[in-house]
């Protein structure tokens, strides 16, 4: 599942096959992003700017029952397509997986926050 995030996000594949419908994403200072329509949006205006490339260096899931709960330590570099240098930001959080009635995985919640204060006027 993580391995799908990461290797959408670095191809730019924005058909997110590893989310479920309901997807709700709590991105680090903006509004909730909820279904997957949004989630492409979402996506695909970061996508548009920048070539990203993410790692999750430590991980740990916990399984009950049909949900999975995956506490994540990660870092996400976004080099700028226009040009200039590369960003690379350390970030923590939560993956909650729901096994879906075929018994597929699917990313149901995503909520992250960064190790760096928000920029002001933010």
């Amino acid at each position: 599942m993580r391995q799908q995030e990461v290797t959408a996000l670095s191809t730019g594949d924005t058909a997110l096959a590893y989310m479920a419908d309901d997807i709700l994403m709590m991105p680090p200072n903006e509004p909730a992003v909820v279904g997957i329509p949004a989630a492409r949006a979402w996506f695909g205006g970061i996508l548009r700017q920048f070539r990203a490339s993410v790692a999750y260096p430590s991980t740990q899931v916990v399984f009950a029952g049909d949900l999975a709960v995956e506490q994540y330590v990660g870092t996400l570099t976004l080099t700028p397509l226009a040009g200039g240098q590369p960003t690379t930001e350390m970030f923590k959080g939560l993956h909650v997986y729901r096994r879906d009635a075929a018994g597929v995985w699917k990313l149901v919640q995503d909520i992250w926050n960064t190790d760096t204060a928000p920029t002001p006027g933010r």
